[in-house]
């Protein structure tokens, strides 16, 4: 049985693209992709374009320091045919965050936007993709505590070639490390 790329986006599963494999500019060479979750947020009537979001974390371990090391957010955002070929959208604004239960009230974030029509660079036949400042666990703090960080694409919109806006807000599931 086929499903659609909207049911599996529906659910949470990766749609039809490369972007998995890509490390974005902000993410040290080196860096591991920890989690990633992405759904299509829109189809066009035509079903010739779908609109897609990603959340990340990244972590890049500081060597001989035990599994300690810096942790990024990230997000992803752009349009693609269903067989999952990138396409221009119109506009995207986006703001990439990552979170984390020890460290409350704070968030680290990164913002972004693109496309003509509000009044920015065109977004080009590509993703936006932006990467939070990392959060950098101290190698001399050895009271073995676990951090659990949390990647966020927040209030992501695009506007995809039929004039329509669509929105949405996904997340990644927990990554924990010593900290």
């Amino acid at each position: 049985m086929a499903m659609s790329a909207l049911s599996m986006g529906a659910l949470g599963m990766a749609p039809a693209s490369a972007s998995t494999a890509v490390r974005p500019a902000g993410v040290p060479a080196g860096s591991v992709l920890e989690r990633h979750n992405c759904a299509v947020i829109h189809v066009t009537p035509n079903g010739h374009e779908e609109s897609v979001h990603c959340a990340d974390i990244w972590f890049k371990a500081i060597p001989d320091e035990g599994g300690i090391g810096d942790v990024f957010g990230g997000n992803e955002v752009y349009c693609q045919t269903p067989g999952g070929t990138l396409m221009d959208c119109d506009s995207i604004t986006e703001e990439a965050q990552m979170t984390s239960p020890q460290f409350p009230g704070k968030a680290y974030i990164q913002t972004g936007a693109c496309g003509t029509v509000i009044g920015h660079s065109d977004c080009g036949v590509r993703r936006v993709e932006n990467v939070t400042p990392s959060q950098t666990d101290d190698p001399n703090d050895n009271d073995n505590d676990t951090c659990v960080y949390t990647g966020h694409a927040v209030d992501d919109v695009v506007e995809t070639s039929d004039d329509t806006t669509a929105a949405g807000t996904i997340a990644t599931g927990p990554f924990s490390i010593q900290c």
